[in-house]
């Protein structure tokens, strides 16, 4: 998805860590559900999709649990989730 245009983004959803759903192996964003939304896909915005983005956004806001976890299991993968909107490549460090 091109997201290029935009400069502010915000999330506000639920959190999902790997193993949350059947089959998920790796942090996500829950969206809408795709029947209801009357789109294809499974409805998540994993860590790996996020890597895809087209994204110069100056702020990408995360408002769902489990985006940023703290002390505790899954943790450093929900962090990971936050961190991946910053990654290196985007120019982008926080």
């Amino acid at each position: 998805m091109d997201l290029s245009s935009y400069r502010y983004v915000a999330f506000a959803t639920h959190g999902l860590m790997a193993d949350d759903l059947d089959g998920l192996s790796e942090p996500a964003l829950a969206l809408s559900a795709p029947k209801a939304a009357g789109v294809d896909g499974d409805g998540l915005l994993t860590m790996h999709e996020i890597f895809t983005l087209k994204l110069n956004a100056d702020w990408v806001i995360l408002s769902a649990c489990n985006t940023n976890a703290g002390a505790g299991a899954g943790a450093d993968t929900a962090s990971g989730l936050a961190r991946s909107f910053s990654m290196p490549e985007r120019g982008r460090f926080w």
